[in-house]
């Protein structure tokens, strides 16, 4: 099982939980980009629910690297303009 699969069935569980809508994610080397709409919850439950979710799926597969960082970096596309910038 790759990351990158441990990390799509992430995602696709939050938003089978209903706490998010995604509408597109990347998997970068060092970090991830992902576009959603949050439907329940706070941004910060939303996130936390994934990164755990992907470290302790990740653990479950050997993986015993630091996974993510503390934190996230979010930025709020309010309307049609903000997301060209």
């Amino acid at each position: 099982v790759s990351s990158v699969d441990v990390l799509r069935g992430c995602i696709e569980a939050v938003d089978a939980a209903r706490l998010s809508d995604t509408h597109a994610w990347v998997a970068m080397p060092d970090h991830l980009h992902w576009i959603f709409e949050l439907r329940a919850d706070t941004l910060g439950g939303c996130v936390q629910r994934m990164k755990s979710g992907t470290s302790r799926a990740l653990r479950l597969h050997g993986h015993r690297d630091a996974i993510w960082q503390r934190g996230y970096y979010d930025h709020r596309i309010r309307d049609e303009v903000d997301h060209l910038l």
